[in-house]
């Protein structure tokens, strides 16, 4: 086999663009692009407001609240929709990237690939074991060693950031912290602005708040009503180039998770930038950072605080070399092709 043709099916309810705040998004984004630069077909199903580099298939999309009801709707038209390409395009593989993959998962003889981008407990066990012809992978060997025994022999393709093309602005000043990325409890992002006005720092956080009635509530009731527009502000969803120069012109990037995150696209980005990252000592987050070399690792909120306030004892340039050698989007796409042609022999 000379080309693959690859499906991808991204999680139906987040655009797939360069806007976009989910992890997931932004790995079926990267995928997509470099998949068509080294000449493979590549095929997305997502959201019709995707903006991709290969074949668009969209996903009908509701302008709703996002409720359980809402998402069985959509639900039944993504399986009809997979049908219909696999019998009118000749696809090698199915590739999912959405925690709720298994509610559209089409029985089809099409060896079907699913990447686990959330931690384990997330996901149905059970249901995700009596499915055929379905392959697994992780994207850190920290998720995996948490994962139950039955799947230990499930391979770990960490993920990757691709920044080529994008220039990396000369740093001006910057004396506020960043936070960025999905605005809904578990990331924490309250818990940045407490510590933020502890410490007397200005914070700017950037990212999407997702039509979840919990996320809406979280956003309204714990980060709105602390914000003034001035030292403290929500900047909205960013799209690469802008969040590249807010990431360069940070004093730090803090990731107060309250998870166990299975990797961090946010932290990776920074360090690119050269700002260090401070970070909870949640799941994959200290196999990224590099306590007191790349940035710290804390367990509470006080640590945190103390944190960054020596981020300044941080080498900038040595954040920058440590993530153009660990986190290669090209390395990843590499995996993923060879576990491919693994899997469809």
């Amino acid at each position: 086999m000379t080309t693959l043709s690859i499906l991808t099916v991204a999680y139906p309810f987040a655009p797939v663009r360069t806007d976009c705040a989910g992890g997931a998004e932004q790995i079926v984004l990267t995928m997509d692009s470099l998949l068509t630069k080294l000449k493979y077909h590549s095929f997305v199903l997502a959201s019709r407001k995707s903006r991709i580099s290969g074949s668009l298939i969209a996903i009908p999309e509701s302008n709703k609240l996002i409720t359980e009801e809402e998402k069985i709707k959509i639900y039944k038209k993504v399986v009809p929709l997979l049908k219909k390409i696999i019998s009118h395009k000749k696809i090698d593989i199915l590739h999912f990237h959405g925690v709720d993959f298994y509610h559209y998962l089409p029985d089809v003889d099409i060896p079907i690939l699913v990447t686990l981008h959330l931690p384990i407990e997330l996901y149905p066990v059970e249901k995700m074991m009596e499915t055929k012809n379905v392959y697994f992978n992780f994207v850190s060997e920290q998720q995996r060693i948490q994962a139950p025994p039955v799947f230990q022999n499930h391979p770990v393709i960490c993920n990757g950031i691709d920044l080529n093309g994008i220039r990396i602005p000369v740093r001006t000043k910057g004396d506020y912290i960043l936070c960025i990325g999905r605005i809904c409890p578990e990331k924490g992002f309250d818990i940045g602005l407490r510590i933020a006005k502890k410490s007397g720092i200005p914070l700017k956080i950037a990212g999407n708040v997702f039509p979840y009635e919990s996320h809406i509530k979280y956003f309204n009731q714990k980060i709105a009503p602390e914000l003034d527009n001035s030292n403290y502000q929500f900047t909205g969803v960013v799209d690469k180039k802008k969040k590249i120069k807010l990431m360069t012109n940070a004093r730090c990037v803090l990731i107060p998770s309250l998870i166990d995150e299975t990797s961090s696209l946010v932290a990776m980005e920074a360090l690119f930038c050269g700002t260090p990252v401070v970070a909870s000592n949640r799941g994959a987050l200290p196999s990224i950072i590099e306590h007191g070399i790349t940035g710290y690792i804390c367990s509470t909120e006080e640590e945190m605080e103390q944190a960054i306030l020596n981020v300044h004892k941080i080498d900038r340039t040595k954040c920058m070399e440590v993530a153009r050698s660990r986190f290669s989007a090209d390395a990843m796409v590499k995996n993923y092709v060879e576990l491919y042609k693994k899997i469809t022999k």
